[in-house]
């Protein structure tokens, strides 16, 4: 059986029970946090269920909805007003996920809590007397849990690297997938399972494990009865900026939609204040923008640099056209032809920018989030517009006709022509990445790679530089791995890669530490013992 048969078998194991995907929209209250809406959709056989068998509800959270979670999904206290609450819901809801061999997924474990904070709140209202309260939190069925958010650092997701969790966002980019609707219930729950057929594809070609039970296992998120899984929210905190309520009013009017002069208008008006306030919720508003008007917005956005004259507006500038190149569309923001040529004439302005403070409220949103800084890594979106060409995505036939060629003679042209340094280093990771996940032969991916040390890329990516360390240590020269992982820390950014590979250089010293500790002499310290006469045991340090 061929690798990519065995693939496809395994594939079948893991997917053979039912996987309830699960997105909730919620609002921050003092007793906890209220759920808006909640999308719910399976995943039968490896396949999202056809759009009959999801659940979707909207309903009324029962408690004023916050600026801060408005700004995010859009709902608002008038739009919900008239829906019924969880108690009128919490039946259906329950029954949907009434299956014994199921598995709950979610992305990042807030949505875990919110629904049995919700059901928690029916058992009291039920024990202070309230009627017609029919189910409650020992309902709900005890389906383990899967985190999709966690998951690709326990699979070794090349782009995800170290990073203990990865957002929805950057996760579907990296497998190519458009969320039509971020931060909408049904939307993202689609978007959600269908980046969990991705990643169950990836363990099934791993093989590292025998069954699904043995995946969770590994996982280790627990069930809803108990889980273990961590909330992670976007509350603000005491470093995050405040942002003015009647400025989080302006972001519950996304543009969806091709937007007329005026819109545009407006919604430049918004950014500009979001740069000034170094406000968050710029990003997201920039990638719902991005799908329809991404080009209209993209010029605009790059002309409020110069007014970013303080520490973290620059940052948050540059976070908003990070989600513009990347937000898929019919009309990017960012044309393939275009973009190394922009990212050239733009890096002086860019490096120029005011960088973002020491960390708290004078950072940008990226950097307050630890995602690194958008300066240093605003080239990354820009190389993958410009790798995946107009196609959107990498084929053996672009790498082998445009981008790196696929014989010495017609070799390394990209290397050669792109201009800007560091969109060529990120360009030749990317294709090498593609191709390691393909199947590619390695000799390919070595004369790649070799080409890449010709022109020194991986002193500046260190992603190439962690690949090179990795074939330094196979072939016992962890001394050299070593030197060169000190050299390129050196040039250290904010951009997460450098994490990678300070933490794969500190277990490399350590390993050779422990290999020098072992082949040392071991000298025995200990006294002989006079042996005494008449004595026939050879062991001098016995006692009799």
């Amino acid at each position: 059986m061929s690798l990519a048969d065995a693939a496809a078998s395994h594939f079948e194991t893991l997917t053979q029970r039912t996987f309830y995907v699960v997105d909730t929209e919620y609002t921050n209250a003092p007793d906890g946090n209220h759920i808006i809406s909640i999308g719910i959709v399976p995943v039968v056989r490896g396949k999202r269920a056809p759009a009959a068998d999801e659940l979707y509800i909207e309903m009324n959270p029962g408690v004023p909805i916050t600026a801060e979670t408005s700004a995010i999904h859009g709902f608002t206290d008038a739009a919900v007003a008239k829906k019924r609450q969880f108690a009128f819901h919490a039946a259906r809801i329950l029954a949907k996920l009434n299956d014994p061999t199921g598995v709950f997924v979610c992305h990042t474990g807030v949505d875990v809590h919110v629904l049995r904070a919700e059901l928690e709140r029916l058992d009291d209202r039920k024990a202070a007397g309230a009627p017609n309260i029919a189910v409650g939190l020992a309902d709900l069925p005890d389906l383990p849990i899967l985190d999709t958010s966690a998951l690709p650092r326990q699979l070794r997701v090349p782009e995800v690297g170290n990073r203990t969790t990865i957002g929805l966002t950057r996760l579907a980019d990296i497998y190519g997938l458009t969320n039509a609707n971020p931060h909408h219930g049904r939307s993202d729950a689609r978007v959600t399972a269908a980046v969990l057929v991705k990643l169950l594809r990836a363990a099934a070609t791993a093989l590292r494990h025998d069954t699904l039970e043995d995946l969770l296992d590994e996982h280790g998120r627990g069930t809803l009865r108990d889980p273990k899984v961590a909330i992670v929210t976007h509350r603000r905190g005491p470093s995050e900026p405040r942002v003015p309520a009647e400025h989080l009013a302006r972001h519950t009017r996304p543009l969806l939609d091709p937007a007329a002069p005026a819109e545009v208008d407006a919604w430049m008006a918004m950014a500009a204040e979001c740069v000034q306030l170094r406000c968050r919720y710029l990003a997201s508003a920039a990638e719902v923008a991005g799908r329809e008007n991404g080009r209209l917005l993209f010029d605009q956005v790059v002309a409020l640099l110069p007014t970013a004259t303080e520490p973290g507006q620059a940052g948050t500038a540059l976070g908003a056209l990070t989600r513009l190149i990347r937000s898929r569309g019919d009309k990017p923001a960012l044309a393939h032809t275009r973009a190394v040529r922009w990212m050239t004439k733009n890096q002086p302005a860019i490096t120029a920018s005011t960088p973002c403070g020491d960390g708290g409220s004078l950072a940008c949103p990226d950097c307050r989030d630890h995602a690194g800084c958008p300066r240093d890594t605003i080239y990354q979106p820009v190389a993958e517009v410009a790798t995946r060409g107009g196609a959107g995505e990498l084929s053996e036939g672009r790498i082998g006709s445009v981008l790196l060629g696929r014989t010495q003679e017609r070799g390394d042209r990209a290397i050669k022509k792109w201009s800007h340094v560091q969109v060529k280093a990120y360009m030749t990771w990317l294709v090498i990445e593609w191709e390691r996940a393909n199947g590619v032969r390695q000799v390919l991916i070595d004369r790649h790679l070799g080409w890449a040390m010709d022109y020194e890329l991986h002193l500046i990516e260190p992603r190439l530089t962690l690949l090179l360390c990795h074939q330094y240590a196979a072939r016992n020269q962890a001394e050299e791995a070593i030197a060169l992982a000190t050299r390129v820390l050196a040039a250290r950014t904010s951009d997460t890669a450098y994490d990678e590979l300070a933490e794969w250089r500190k277990w490399a010293v350590a390993a050779l530490e422990q290999q020098a500790r072992r082949a040392r002499p071991r000298i025995i310290r200990a006294p002989r013992l006079a042996r005494p006469d008449g004595r026939t045991n050879p062991n001098p340090y016995a006692t009799d």
